[in-house]
């Protein structure tokens, strides 16, 4: 995802952009963490885990609040739909 998301950005921007570099380095931390501890690499302490799934609450909740400012939509919520198909409220050809 972070290496195309410029791609999907309307002004290019990277997702580190959008959501602030403190943010990133805890979600890219959370990840690697995950995937030690599935492994059974990386043992941590109850209060080790603890602290860094608050630190990731958080950073998951300012990456929504950046998505709902910069989008109009952070993924995670409803998304408004569409009533009327926009193809058919001024159709171009003649029916």
């Amino acid at each position: 995802m972070e290496e195309v998301w410029s791609l999907l950005d309307p002004n290019e921007r990277a997702l580190v952009d959008v959501i602030g570099t403190a943010n990133w380095r805890i979600v890219r931390e959370a990840v690697k963490t995950r995937s030690d501890m599935a492994n059974g690499l990386f043992p941590i302490s109850l209060r080790q885990c603890t602290r860094r799934a608050h630190d990731l609450i958080g950073a998951l909740d300012h990456t929504g609040e950046q998505l709902r400012n910069v989008y109009g939509y952070d993924g995670w919520g409803v998304h408004r739909k569409r009533h009327v198909s926009a193809l058919h409220t001024d159709p171009k050809v003649p029916t």
